[in-house]
């Protein structure tokens, strides 16, 4: 777990590759220190003093803002997330800020580090799930672009495209900078994962 900041509380989901969206209110029953949410890939709040944190190796570790509001989410969106029923793990963070108040139009997104194109071949099977899902634009030969897929939600879930920024580096082209499940071949506990913060301003 990730270590305390004193005046905060520290939120983590336990992530199942759904799309289940924690709203954290700071009111939480604490577990060593910690606001843990069993079976939720991302968080949501309005709350000061609120530390979102997830977990990523190659999945995408996706940050939303809205200035408007004050409202901050964080989620996990691996290929399970991104096609969970019933509209995926990103629009369903956009519905649980949208329920705090935030219009989606006001939010702004970050795509964080997390495997590209280059290294994310998948069987046909998947491509043509994401290529029905999301469109031909996020498949190439035998690759998936994980990064776009996440776009196409986001816009679908009535963000502003210039707002969704979605060009990070590869986790898997910089293994000294990142942990890659894809190219270390390894499971946590073995091998340790990025931690991901994100702290609501206030």
């Amino acid at each position: 777990m990730a270590a305390r900041v004193p005046g905060t509380t520290i939120a983590a989901p336990l992530p199942v590759h759904g799309a289940a969206v924690g709203t954290v209110t700071g009111q939480e029953t604490l577990q060593e220190g910690h606001a843990l949410f069993p079976q939720s890939d991302a968080l949501v709040t309005t709350t000061p003093g609120i530390v979102l944190t997830i977990t990523a190796a190659d999945c995408l570790p996706v940050y939303f803002f809205d200035p408007v509001l004050g409202a901050i989410g964080l989620a996990h969106a691996g290929w399970r997330g991104l096609v969970a029923a019933p509209r995926g793990v990103l629009a369903a963070t956009v519905d649980a800020l949208t329920a705090l108040g935030s219009r989606p139009e006001d939010l702004h997104v970050e795509v964080g580090p997390s495997v590209g194109p280059c290294h994310y071949a998948v069987d046909a099977d998947r491509r043509a799930q994401f290529s029905e899902r999301f469109g031909a634009a996020v498949v190439c030969d035998q690759v998936l672009d994980l990064r776009r897929a996440a776009v196409r939600a986001l816009l679908d879930a009535g963000l502003a495209a210039a707002l969704v920024s979605a060009e990070p580096p590869c986790t898997a082209c910089q293994p000294d900078r990142f942990f890659s499940r894809r190219i270390d071949g390894r499971e946590p506990p073995e091998v340790g994962m990025a931690w991901i913060v994100m702290q609501r301003p206030g």
